[in-house]
């Protein structure tokens, strides 16, 4: 566990100090690359696989409950789930944190319908080299990444939301 902080403090660091260098290694999968794929547990614990859901729009964000901004960003996931879950989309919440219980509680708050998966070793996130919290990828219907964002506030969702839109009106391949 103290390992766990001390890389992720450096990365922290680094990234404030050298902001180019980190964002070309946040990017090292990048959009047009097949998205990679991965299986968590679900909330009741059965297996959750981004294979699954595959000839969906995906949007995959990697989120913490100490996050602020992800916290604020888990309503707004669930709106959009609703929104566009019955035109071929899917949200995929992939929570971090190593002990689950403030997750929980935070999705208890927060939410009500929204898919989540727990990944405490932090394997997606290595996947996908997801530089901060949040980390989310637009995921096309043939499985490519299409987008990579690296932060969410309200210019940022709405760019969001319109990806979503334009890729949900391409056909099924």
């Amino acid at each position: 566990m103290k390992m766990r902080i001390l890389v992720t403090s450096l990365a922290f660091i680094s990234a404030t100090i050298f902001p180019q260098c980190f964002v070309r290694l946040a990017n090292a999968v990048d959009v047009g690359q097949e998205g990679p794929s991965f299986t968590v547990k679900s909330v009741d614990g059965a297996p959750l696989q981004l294979n699954d859901y595959s000839g969906k729009v995906i949007y995959l964000d990697i989120w913490a409950s100490w996050c602020s901004a992800c916290r604020q960003s888990l309503p707004w996931m669930e709106e959009l789930q609703s929104k566009y879950g019955d035109k071929g989309f899917q949200v995929i919440a992939v929570n971090v944190d190593e002990e689950r219980e403030a997750a929980d509680n935070l999705l208890r708050e927060k939410v009500k319908n929204l898919l989540v998966g727990f990944d405490p070793d932090g394997i997606v996130p290595q996947l996908y080299k997801a530089s901060s919290m949040p980390s989310s990828y637009l995921i096309d219907r043939s499985g490519a990444i299409v987008s990579i964002h690296d932060r969410i506030n309200q210019s940022e969702m709405r760019r969001i939301e319109e990806e979503i839109s334009k890729h949900l009106s391409k056909e099924p391949i």
